[in-house]
């Protein structure tokens, strides 16, 4: 299992609806993003990918991906309409460097089974070369207008900000496995991290955790970002009281090697 990144939050966004008859944006730098034309333009990387009723039909792990020529130090922002009918389903916009390794990524749920818009959105930087559109669904989806923008007026940061709330410490990995502790198996550092940087390769029963305070009445959320090459693979939040007995616990397995996001 590779896990990229998480946070732990106590807020959500809410989804705005969409209208799935709106024409196709012609500064679209993505090929066929409607599917009128079939799946023309569009590489499967996985599971069953079918043609229906206008829109990409994805499932038992189904992956869709296009490629698109990007400009340097500029904003791109992916928006499909999508509804994820059983099971967990996503939509992923990447920008790589000349090798196709992965320096920027945006990966977003499919939260209903209604046919709703979802968005990412990344910054490309000196040393980008392409960008990949991915569309996965662990059990089966539906994806339609798919529309890649360009923003070339975009400032590129220097760094990417933490979450503010953030209470995990460094849930990134990117000072190694500070604030982590090892509970079995095998923990490797990867530098194959969805945003680029470093991501904690966990293999033969690899188990790593990281305890944080709570308070009683209030809300909390588990966001992390995973991939399984082989085998089963999880993320788990536990919630103990003062005696470690435990109160609440909450498991979701990691589905497929296309980087996800696990929530909670």
């Amino acid at each position: 299992m590779g896990c990229a990144a998480s946070s732990v939050t106590n807020f959500s966004q809410p989804r705005s609806s969409v209208d799935p008859t709106e024409p196709e944006n012609p500064d679209n730098l993505v090929s066929n993003g409607g599917f009128s034309s079939d799946l023309i333009a569009w590489t499967s990387c996985g599971g069953q990918t079918a043609f229906s009723g206008g829109t990409a039909v994805l499932s038992w792990e189904g992956c869709l991906f296009q490629e698109f020529s990007i400009t340097e130090q500029a904003t791109y922002t992916l928006t499909c309409d999508a509804a994820a009918t059983i099971g967990f389903a996503s939509v992923q916009l990447t920008i790589s460097d000349a090798s196709f390794a992965s320096i920027a990524a945006d990966l977003v749920p499919v939260t209903t089974s209604a046919i709703a818009p979802v968005v990412a959105t990344v910054t490309t930087t000196g040393s980008s070369a392409q960008g990949v559109v991915t569309l996965y669904a662990a059990d089966q989806a539906s994806f339609d207008s798919c529309v890649v923008l360009e923003d070339l007026s975009t400032t590129v940061p220097t760094a990417a900000a933490p979450a503010a709330n953030d209470l995990l410490t460094n849930p990134s990995f990117d000072n190694k496995l500070d604030g982590w502790f090892g509970c079995g198996g095998e923990q490797t550092l990867s530098t194959e991290g969805v945003d680029g940087g470093q991501a904690e390769y966990l293999t033969k029963g690899g188990c790593l955790f990281q305890e944080l305070d709570m308070t009683p009445g209030l809300e909390y959320s588990l966001s992390c970002v995973g991939k399984a090459t082989t085998g089963f693979t999880s993320v788990s939040f536990i919630e103990y009281d003062s005696t470690f007995t435990e109160l609440n616990s909450q498991e979701q397995e990691v589905l497929g090697n296309v980087y996800q996001l696990l929530f909670y």
